[in-house]
């Protein structure tokens, strides 16, 4: 709408009448919805963005974590593997109870590393595999640990050609004598079964044969849980969580493989093994539902049947046995 206005000297001018928008006038409810849709999609945009951040980080350290346990773990077996049979009878080096449905497990016996029990002892008293204590001297004229460093150890009696062992435990608080003697008050029964002592150690005599302090460790998995269990009356130790398999292969001097897919049959000598072969199976402590994953077969042990939400790394490691096979 136009009108007419008469100025001097300008003759007439045409202007527009303008329409004043009235000051308390606000948003439109089309321009609300706008506004609204497009503060939904980029908040969408920004949670999806952190979420995904956050899931990525926490998969990560997932990752490092059941890779740094289950190396740990490893590095522990191959410790005590390596050392099998040190100073004891090879017979009784490991103990192997291999699985095909399952986690395997072995047992290991050696001369326990530190100096004051390595060093071994001269049987003094006449006793036998089933006697309540032992009288013994340091094999080599040095001094004992403190009374305590024996308490609840386990202690192998055990002829100088190697023709008897039996594994006993010395009690806690069974530890007297001063100077170079010292007396062990022993368990009624062998320490542990799993090395099979037979009735032939248990009646021997031992007198002047040798006794050394033995490590005796175990090594399984139980509700996904890696164990090592030391045999001296303590619990077991957690050595990695999430693990799904343990599976360990046995090579012997002339080549051949135990506990394999091609040859699941377990070692028939000892002695003659020279390497294992372990595997560690880990996984992730969380499921992650945007993932399907399945167990793999592993030597002797068939792949899992079903798919799970769990990623999973193979960890493994080859290990010579110092006392063994050559």
């Amino acid at each position: 709408m136009s009108k007419m206005i008469y100025k001097k000297g300008e003759g007439c001018i045409e202007t527009t009448k303008k329409k004043l928008i009235p000051r308390d006038a606000g948003f439109t409810l089309v321009e609300l919805l706008i506004a609204l849709v497009l503060s939904v999609v980029i908040i969408g945009a920004v949670y999806y963005s952190f979420n995904t951040q956050q899931k990525s980080f926490s998969l990560i350290n997932q990752k490092v974590s059941m890779r740094q346990q289950g190396r740990a773990a490893i590095d522990f077996m191959m410790r005590d593997i390596r050392m099998a049979g040190s100073r004891v009878p090879k017979s009784k080096a490991m103990v192997i109870t291999d699985s095909t449905q399952g986690p395997d497990q072995v047992s290991v016996l050696f001369a326990s590393s530190e100096k004051d029990f390595i060093s071994g002892f001269i049987i003094t008293s006449s006793t036998n595999g089933s006697s309540d204590s032992v009288t013994v001297v340091t094999q080599d004229g040095s001094g004992f640990a403190p009374n305590n460093a024996y308490y609840k150890k386990n202690i192998i009696l055990m002829k100088r050609d190697g023709s008897c062992s039996v594994i006993r435990k010395i009690q806690n608080y069974g530890v007297s004598g001063s100077g170079a003697y010292r007396i062990f008050q022993l368990t009624s029964s062998p320490a542990s079964s799993i090395f099979g002592d037979s009735q032939a150690d248990l009646s021997a005599n031992y007198k002047n044969q040798y006794a050394y302090i033995v490590s005796t460790n175990t090594y399984s998995v139980s509700s996904h849980t890696l164990y090592l269990n030391e045999n001296n009356g303590g619990p077991k130790v957690p050595l990695s969580e999430n693990v799904d398999d343990l599976q360990i292969a046995y090579v012997d001097r002339k080549g051949t493989w135990y506990c394999t897919g091609s040859n699941s049959a377990s070692p028939p000598s000892i002695p003659d093994l020279s390497a294992v072969r372990i595997t560690l199976l880990v996984r992730t402590a969380i499921p992650d539902p945007d993932f399907m994953g399945q167990r793999p077969a592993i030597e002797d042990h068939a792949a899992a049947k079903k798919t799970d939400h769990y990623r999973r790394r193979l960890l493994r490691s080859y290990v010579k046995i110092r006392n063994l096979g050559y």
